[in-house]
């Protein structure tokens, strides 16, 4: 349940997304202690995405809350939203973008 990016450069996405946000060109995310988060009304800090490295590209995994879970519509929302993100602020930064079905070990925590 992570959202990985194909790419062969080394590219902090991590620090584009904030900057983007911070200068409003991103407004439907936030970034907040946990990692980044959906703004969305019915979808706000149901979860969250943190960078991390998986095979050597960028991958974002999905936590979830310390107060309850992610349900499976949850799920689908944020990294259908995520993915929008990307694709919609840096498609020439990358190659491909795939949202995996079921958790990686190692990587996700939820």
């Amino acid at each position: 349940m992570a959202i990985l990016i194909g790419n062969s450069r080394v590219i902090d996405f991590t620090s584009l997304i904030v900057a983007a946000i911070g200068s409003g060109r991103i407004k439907s995310w936030a970034v907040v202690d946990t990692g980044l988060t959906c703004t969305a009304k019915d979808h706000a800090s149901k979860a969250f995405f943190r960078e991390v490295k998986h095979l050597g590209n960028p991958c974002f995994a999905i936590f979830r809350p310390k107060q309850f879970g992610i349900s499976s519509d949850i799920y689908a929302v944020y990294h259908g939203l995520f993915i929008e993100m990307m694709l919609g602020n840096f498609m020439l930064k990358f190659s491909d973008v795939r949202a995996t079905a079921l958790p990686i070990s190692g990587v996700d925590a939820i």
